[in-house]
């Protein structure tokens, strides 16, 4: 997989806040030197990870992370 260029990100998190849907994009894989950064500061190994962002994850961020009631 490729990382999400700039571009893709912005269409994503502007579609993300004008739908319902919970589609994925896939951001990067974690390689080892940025494992090793991360592993200073939390116990986690994490080489070779996604990093994947929802867009049910962007409308929360956007609505200050409150839960929404029907």
């Amino acid at each position: 997989m490729q990382d999400a260029t700039k571009d893709e990100i912005c269409n994503f998190v502007e579609s993300a806040c004008q739908t319902t849907s919970n589609n994925k994009l896939y951001l990067c894989s974690i390689n080892l030197e940025i494992a090793q950064k991360i592993k200073r500061f939390i116990p986690f190994t994490l080489t070779n990870y996604q990093v994947i962002i929802t867009e049910e994850y962007v409308r929360h961020v956007k609505n200050r992370y409150t839960i929404s009631t029907p």
